[in-house]
Order: C-alpha cells, then sequence, then structure tokens
C-alpha cells in the first residue's frame, strides 16, 4: 500500500444564482490557490475538471486570458456588452431582497398561512 497517496477531498456545493461556487478553504490551501490563480475550468464526460493553470502572457492557450487584461475589456469580450457589478449594486440587491422578505412576512402575517 503506497503510504504517499493523498486522500481526496472531496465536498458538495451548491452553486448561486449565477453559477458561482465557494472552494472550500482547505482546498485552496492546499492547492495554494488565491485570488491571483487563475483556474481552467473544462467539460468532459459529464464532470467538470477545475485545475490550477500557470497563465504565462507570452504563451497563451487561445482560450486563457491573460492575467493582464483589464477586467472591463474580459466582461465586454465575454458578455457581448458592458456590465458592471459594483458594492453599491450588491447593496441595492440585498436591499431589495430584505424588502421582499419584510413584504413575504407581512403577507404571512396578514393571511396566517
Amino acid at each position: 500500500m503506497n503510504q504517499n497517496k493523498k486522500t481526496p477531498t472531496k465536498v458538495i456545493l451548491r452553486p448561486m444564482e449565477r453559477g458561482q461556487i465557494t472552494l472550500p478553504i482547505e482546498i485552496r490551501k492546499s492547492m495554494n490557490i488565491t485570488v491571483d490563480t487563475w483556474l481552467s475550468v473544462e467539460e468532459l464526460d459529464g464532470k467538470i475538471i477545475l485545475q490550477p493553470v500557470n497563465v504565462n502572457p507570452k504563451n497563451q492557450a487561445s482560450n486563457i486570458i491573460p492575467a493582464k487584461r483589464p477586467f472591463a475589456d474580459v466582461l465586454k469580450e465575454l458578455e457581448g456588452n458592458e456590465f458592471y457589478w459594483t458594492k453599491e449594486d450588491e447593496k441595492a440587491r440585498l436591499s431589495a431582497r430584505k424588502a421582499g422578505e419584510k413584504k413575504i412576512k407581512e403577507l404571512y402575517k396578514k393571511y396566517e398561512w
């Protein structure tokens, strides 16, 4: 039996509304993934393969975005239009969500569901 073999870490994740997932801290630490790490995402035989890649702008694969490229340019290319999500947008989203939740609670109280 190989003593050096690492036990795989397995977690069950649920994507957020726009498909984002959060990698568990244990996995990020063990794989040395930071905010500066680029990840390759690939679908293969019904599986999603996510792995860190070394992004070198001088030797790019055509489908990997260079690290020095402005994020706004990346958004324009990927989305086909300008889309910016700011802290103010997030505050407005959370405020609207709280207002909606409050309204639902009021309706439940009013109609005693």
